[in-house]
């Protein structure tokens, strides 16, 4: 019999304080590690239920100013299939979606993507726009437009059909997982 254990009367083994702790210990861990697991598993289910979520609100009027200071009329966002991505040029995260954007653009011509600027120097970003999207960029002169929708951050992608947003993604498709699904969606619209 080890010095960590001692038989009681009826043979029964007890474990004294140096077993306890390596038990509580191991105890510790298991659970840490199913709680890690959960909670992976449930933000993996949030996010890829954030990535296209049925939405169908009306999108809203907005004065969308290009380069040359023309304001786009807002019949041109209500006619048709486009994709609305609110984006940034010194954001990382929406160079990394413009990466990404470059093969929709390719694959899929006849769906128009537009960039949408909500905050910062108006001139300053769409000049360097220019250079890192592969798609027309527009400034939201006063936030309108995110304002009214609740956009805080970017990128966010919205999917328009004839003046009614119907899906959106937060977030640049950096996982290839996530651009799957995103690719396989586009091809059924």
């Amino acid at each position: 019999m080890g010095h960590d254990e001692m038989k009681s009367a009826s043979g029964i083994v007890l474990w004294t304080k140096h077993s306890q702790a390596f038990a509580l210990a191991a105890l510790f861990t298991i659970t840490f590690c199913v709680s890690f697991a959960l909670f992976y598993s449930f933000h993996a289910k949030k996010e890829e239920i954030q990535d296209q979520p049925e939405m169908n609100l009306p999108l809203p009027d907005a004065v969308l100013i290009d380069e040359a200071d023309r304001v786009s009329p807002n019949s041109a966002l209500r006619t048709g299939k486009l994709i609305l991505v609110f984006v940034t040029p010194d954001c990382k995260a929406c160079l990394k979606e413009a990466e990404f954007l470059r093969e929709v653009v390719r694959k899929r011509p006849d769906i128009p993507i537009y960039g949408i600027i909500p905050f910062g120097d108006k001139d300053r970003a769409l000049q360097e726009a220019k250079a890192h999207f592969p798609f027309k960029v527009f400034y939201d002169q006063n936030q309108h437009l995110a304002a009214k929708i609740g956009i805080n951050r970017v990128p966010i992608k919205l999917f328009v059909e004839d003046g009614t947003i119907k899906r959106g993604w937060g977030g640049a498709m950096i996982q290839q997982a996530r651009k799957e699904r995103f690719l396989r969606w586009l091809e059924k619209i």
